[in-house]
């Protein structure tokens, strides 16, 4: 896989590693947020670890929602003035 989809699979796994490393954040309220081209792979990636969340017992992250601000979505709506 390439592209956003693959950034967005490479994050997570980061985001795994390091809540394994630093497990006193691991239940700590989580948010990803971003703007501009992080309309593209912040959902991505949010959707990502909502269903890696759904089937596991004991959640990596504890994931609470996403927010992202003047967000680059696709050329027709971003272009439509």
């Amino acid at each position: 896989t390439n592209g956003d989809q693959r950034t967005a699979t490479d994050a997570y796994h980061f985001l795994v590693n390091w809540f394994e490393r630093f497990p006193q954040y691991k239940f700590r309220d989580f948010y990803l947020a971003g703007d501009s081209y992080a309309g593209h792979y912040v959902p991505q990636l949010s959707q990502l670890i909502y269903r890696k969340n759904k089937v596991i017992q004991n959640p990596f992250i504890n994931f609470k929602g996403f927010m992202v601000g003047n967000a680059v979505t696709d050329d027709y709506n971003d272009l439509v003035g």
